[in-house]
């Protein structure tokens, strides 16, 4: 996709450090972490940094990771993480004898990495990673800008740096949500849907050789009942329901095979990872879509909702209906759509 350089966070470990350094051997991008060291050998892992020519500027990156984020499986055995601090303070004084512009890529979070922007002089532009937020301007910290472009890929973040000879005189900054009409491209799209419908299917596999757990709660424990259970004494507000995109949310991931992928399942499905709530397709089917128990919490709580004169606080949806899921969402608006 054109990259110059790739900094590493902790998901990228989720397989092993030895895997995703098999896998970055073969990368033509540049894959670096500047303090994340072996333990055995107390040398970097991977590259420290790279240098890209651009035009007759000299351009300069380095990666940070917190030493605070929990590394998966057994990474933390195998690896530890050094000071930021420390590490950009040194990276900055080698990258400036050759560079005239300095990047950092800060897996910090948003904090962190602002903070690393205000305590490292040198630093030209600072990227923020790890759950960093959205601001739509670059926000200038002491000599540096630093840039939060949100997650999951929906944005995008374009810097200028403005230079007189080798002399940075200016930075800007600004972020721009890509909207349907940027398009796909055919071919990632494609790589993308197969490696998806895989692992949909490896899901499905696997849920469907587990030992399940029983779907009932303990005795006397609170129960799912099922949207069937509550027509027979709300027959008007079901017709309605029915009518619904809420009715019909499993059969949206049927159909672009997402129907055992967790973190698209548990809003599609009445109480995924609750007791007694949602487990598979196969022994949860009355559980599936957006049922009335997803709004309304347990059929066996149904008095004390009564009591709350039946209205569902926003708050509620806002567990499925988020920013990242649904960017345009708006409670006023979408309320009549689903209102009984």
């Amino acid at each position: 996709m054109g990259y110059d350089a790739l900094g590493v966070g902790e998901r990228e470990l989720a397989f092993g450090v030895e895997t995703f350094k098999d896998l970055t051997a073969k990368s033509k991008t540049p894959v670096i972490s500047s303090n994340l060291i072996d333990k055995k050998t107390g040398k970097p892992v991977f590259k420290t940094s790279t240098v890209v020519k651009k035009g007759s500027v000299k351009v300069g990156i380095f990666s940070v990771l917190g030493p605070k984020l929990e590394l998966p499986g057994n990474a933390g055995e195998l690896v530890t993480v050094d000071d930021p601090i420390a590490t950009a303070t040194a990276m900055v004084a080698e990258l400036r004898k050759q560079c005239d512009v300095v990047v950092c890529l800060a897996h910090l979070g948003r904090v962190d990495g602002e903070d690393l922007a205000a305590q490292v002089p040198g630093i030209d532009v600072v990227i923020l990673a790890h759950r960093p937020g959205f601001v739509a301007q670059g926000r200038r910290v002491n000599s540096a800008i630093t840039i939060a472009s949100g997650e999951q890929g929906q944005n995008i973040g374009f810097t200028q740096v403005t230079l007189e000879g080798k002399k940075v005189l200016d930075l800007a900054s600004e972020t721009k949500i890509l909207m349907p009409e940027v398009g796909e491209r055919g071919d990632i799209a494609r790589l993308t849907k197969e490696f998806e419908d895989k692992l949909n299917e490896a899901q499905r596999k696997a849920q469907q050789s587990q030992t399940l757990q029983s779907s009932s709660n303990a005795p006397g424990a609170d129960q799912y009942l099922g949207s069937e259970n509550c027509m027979s004494c709300h027959p008007a507000q079901y017709e309605q329901w029915k009518t619904t995109q809420h009715a019909h949310a499993f059969a949206t991931l049927e159909r672009t095979q997402k129907d055992s992928t967790p973190e698209c399942v548990q809003c599609h499905v009445v109480g995924f990872g609750r007791p007694g709530g949602y487990q598979n397709a196969s022994t949860s089917t009355k559980l599936k879509n957006v049922g009335c128990e997803s709004c309304h919490g347990y059929g066996t709580q149904h008095d004390m909702f009564a009591n709350t004169g039946g209205k569902v606080a926003e708050a509620v949806c806002l567990t499925c209906h988020t920013p990242a899921n649904d960017p345009g969402w708006n409670y006023a608006a979408k309320l009549p759509r689903v209102s009984h």
